[in-house]
Protein backbone atom coordinates (compact mmCIF):
# COMPACT_ATOMS: atom_id res chain seq x y z
CA UNK A 1 0.00 0.00 0.00
CA UNK A 2 1.21 3.51 -0.78
CA UNK A 3 2.02 6.28 1.66
CA UNK A 4 0.15 9.45 0.66
CA UNK A 5 1.49 12.94 1.41
CA UNK A 6 -1.10 15.19 2.99
CA UNK A 7 -1.18 18.64 4.58
CA UNK A 8 -2.45 18.38 8.17
CA UNK A 9 -5.38 20.78 7.66
CA UNK A 10 -6.60 18.65 4.76
CA UNK A 11 -7.59 16.06 7.37
CA UNK A 12 -10.40 18.47 8.19
CA UNK A 13 -11.31 19.17 4.57
CA UNK A 14 -11.62 15.45 3.85
CA UNK A 15 -13.93 14.87 6.80
CA UNK A 16 -16.33 17.58 5.67
CA UNK A 17 -16.11 16.99 1.91
CA UNK A 18 -19.52 16.72 0.29
CA UNK A 19 -18.77 16.74 -3.42
CA UNK A 20 -18.27 20.48 -3.83
CA UNK A 21 -15.10 22.30 -4.79
CA UNK A 22 -13.47 25.06 -6.75
CA UNK A 23 -14.23 23.33 -10.07
CA UNK A 24 -14.99 19.88 -11.51
CA UNK A 25 -11.31 18.88 -11.68
CA UNK A 26 -10.71 19.78 -8.05
CA UNK A 27 -13.89 18.01 -6.92
CA UNK A 28 -13.01 14.82 -8.83
CA UNK A 29 -9.49 14.81 -7.38
CA UNK A 30 -10.80 15.38 -3.87
CA UNK A 31 -13.24 12.47 -4.24
CA UNK A 32 -10.37 10.29 -5.46
CA UNK A 33 -8.20 11.21 -2.46
CA UNK A 34 -11.09 10.59 -0.04
CA UNK A 35 -11.47 7.13 -1.59
CA UNK A 36 -7.76 6.33 -1.36
CA UNK A 37 -7.63 7.28 2.31
CA UNK A 38 -10.76 5.29 3.13
CA UNK A 39 -8.96 2.06 2.23
CA UNK A 40 -8.06 -0.08 5.25
CA UNK A 41 -4.49 0.50 6.38
CA UNK A 42 -3.84 3.50 4.14
CA UNK A 43 -0.93 5.56 5.41
CA UNK A 44 -0.26 9.28 5.37
CA UNK A 45 2.96 11.25 5.64
CA UNK A 46 2.26 14.74 6.91
CA UNK A 47 3.74 17.61 4.92
CA UNK A 48 3.48 21.37 5.00
CA UNK A 49 4.00 21.48 1.25
CA UNK A 50 1.74 20.84 -1.71
CA UNK A 51 0.05 17.44 -1.48
CA UNK A 52 -2.42 15.23 -3.36
CA UNK A 53 -5.26 17.68 -2.85
CA UNK A 54 -3.23 20.75 -3.79
CA UNK A 55 -2.35 19.13 -7.12
CA UNK A 56 -5.79 20.03 -8.51
CA UNK A 57 -6.39 23.26 -6.61
CA UNK A 58 -6.59 26.49 -8.62
CA UNK A 59 -4.73 28.24 -5.78
CA UNK A 60 -1.66 26.04 -6.40
CA UNK A 61 0.86 27.78 -8.62
CA UNK A 62 3.78 25.47 -9.39
CA UNK A 63 3.65 23.86 -5.97
CA UNK A 64 3.08 27.09 -4.04
CA UNK A 65 -0.26 28.08 -2.56
CA UNK A 66 -1.51 31.59 -3.17
CA UNK A 67 -2.73 31.49 0.46
CA UNK A 68 0.53 30.21 1.93
CA UNK A 69 0.39 32.08 5.25
CA UNK A 70 -3.19 31.01 5.92
CA UNK A 71 -2.69 27.31 5.09
CA UNK A 72 0.53 27.18 7.12
CA UNK A 73 -1.41 28.56 10.08
CA UNK A 74 -4.11 25.91 9.58
CA UNK A 75 -1.47 23.16 9.32
CA UNK A 76 0.30 24.32 12.48
CA UNK A 77 -2.95 24.50 14.43
CA UNK A 78 -3.95 20.95 13.47
CA UNK A 79 -0.49 19.61 14.27
CA UNK A 80 -0.38 21.38 17.64
CA UNK A 81 -3.89 20.34 18.71
CA UNK A 82 -3.41 16.74 17.59
CA UNK A 83 0.21 16.26 18.68
CA UNK A 84 1.39 15.46 15.15
CA UNK A 85 4.75 15.96 13.41
CA UNK A 86 5.63 16.82 9.85
CA UNK A 87 7.36 13.98 8.03
CA UNK A 88 5.89 11.30 10.31
CA UNK A 89 3.82 8.49 8.82
CA UNK A 90 0.50 7.60 10.42
CA UNK A 91 -2.43 5.47 9.41
CA UNK A 92 -5.18 7.58 7.92
CA UNK A 93 -7.58 6.18 10.51
CA UNK A 94 -5.34 7.33 13.38
CA UNK A 95 -5.14 10.84 11.91
CA UNK A 96 -8.88 11.13 11.32
CA UNK A 97 -9.63 9.88 14.84
CA UNK A 98 -7.21 12.38 16.44
CA UNK A 99 -8.57 15.19 14.30
CA UNK A 100 -12.17 14.36 15.25
CA UNK A 101 -11.39 14.14 18.95
CA UNK A 102 -9.01 17.05 19.39
CA UNK A 103 -10.39 19.53 16.88
CA UNK A 104 -14.04 18.74 16.19
CA UNK A 105 -15.30 17.24 19.46
CA UNK A 106 -13.25 19.69 21.52
CA UNK A 107 -15.06 22.56 19.78
CA UNK A 108 -11.87 24.08 18.36
CA UNK A 109 -12.58 23.90 14.63
CA UNK A 110 -13.23 27.64 14.41
CA UNK A 111 -9.84 28.36 15.97
CA UNK A 112 -8.12 26.28 13.31
CA UNK A 113 -9.82 27.40 10.13
CA UNK A 114 -12.77 29.65 10.95
CA UNK A 115 -11.69 32.14 8.28
CA UNK A 116 -11.60 29.53 5.49
CA UNK A 117 -13.81 30.22 2.46
CA UNK A 118 -15.40 26.76 2.95
CA UNK A 119 -16.08 27.20 6.71
CA UNK A 120 -19.83 27.64 6.20
CA UNK A 121 -20.03 24.12 4.75
CA UNK A 122 -18.28 22.66 7.79
CA UNK A 123 -20.19 24.48 10.54
CA UNK A 124 -22.87 22.31 12.04
CA UNK A 125 -21.99 19.38 9.79
CA UNK A 126 -20.90 15.92 10.91
CA UNK A 127 -17.23 15.08 10.43
CA UNK A 128 -17.32 11.96 8.25
CA UNK A 129 -13.75 10.74 8.05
Amino acid sequence: MSVYKLRPHHLLCIGFFEGKGYDDGFTANMARVVGLLAEDGSEVELTRSADLICAACPNDLNGCCTSTDKVRRYDSAVMDLCGLREGEVYTARELFDKTRERTILSGRLGEVCGDCCWADICRGKTYNA
